[in-house]
């Protein structure tokens, strides 16, 4: 199973980079979750999206607990959240 979070950023790059430090921090503080990197779309609104290997949907409730990360809603606007599971 597969998630992205894709989001808007309008804050520095130095400030970015603190965002991917918690979303990677928090990643090696649960278990069942792998992240992967920060990547941007050609093709789609948002400009950036995190992209993590999940063992199943359960384990982003305590990811999201281990992410210390206070948004501030001026540099990050929008969000959103999107998995992908395989066909059975």
């Amino acid at each position: 199973m597969f998630c992205i979070i894709w989001f808007d950023f309008r804050g520095t790059d130095a400030e970015l980079k603190e965002v991917d430090k918690a979303y990677k921090t928090g990643a090696e503080k649960t278990k069942g979750v792998d992240f992967l990197g920060r990547y941007t779309s050609w093709g789609s609104k948002w400009n950036w999206s995190y992209f993590f290997k999940l063992d199943n949907i359960g384990v982003m409730d305590e990811f999201f607990k281990n992410v210390k990360y206070k948004r501030d809603y001026n540099k990050m606007p929008y969000g959103a959240v999107e998995f992908f599971v395989e066909p059975s």
